[in-house]
This record gives C-alpha cells, structure tokens and sequence, in this order.
C-alpha cells in the first residue's frame, strides 16, 4: 500500500494513512479475553512514541464473540 505512493524525494508526511484489518477464526492471543484490538507502530520501552499515526492494523478473534457478557444483554 504504500509503496507506489511516494517518489524519491518526497516526504514521508505526504503519505496516506493505511489501514489493514485481520478477522481470524481463532483465538489468536489466547491468554488475553479481548476480541478486538488495535495494533499501531510504537517504541517497546515507550508505547507512548508512536513511530507513525498513518500505519494502524486492527484484528477481531471471532472465536472469542460469543465468550464475551454484553452489559445489558439478555439471553
């Protein structure tokens, strides 16, 4: 995506902002109970540093949907 998006030369601010989405069928991160997530480029040491706002990856376990209590939900 972002590859055919700036010339040689150009500056990195002129890019657009990408966003990938991964819907997986399991439960990809099984010790944490979150279904969705919000992943984004940061420094290890200091999540607060984010590399970029431009690159954003979002993912939803389905499998993890039904585990989850909605407040207010009645069956």
């Amino acid at each position: 995506a972002y590859t055919n998006q700036l010339k040689a030369g150009e500056p990195f601010q002129n890019i657009k902002k990408v966003t990938g989405i991964a819907v997986v069928e399991f439960n990809w991160l099984e010790d944490n109970p979150k279904y969705f997530y919000r992943f984004r480029f940061c420094d290890e040491e200091n999540p607060d540093l984010i590399l970029s706002e431009k690159i954003d990856i979002f993912m939803v376990e389905i499998a993890k949907i039904g585990e989850q209590e909605y407040p207010g939900a009645s069956d």
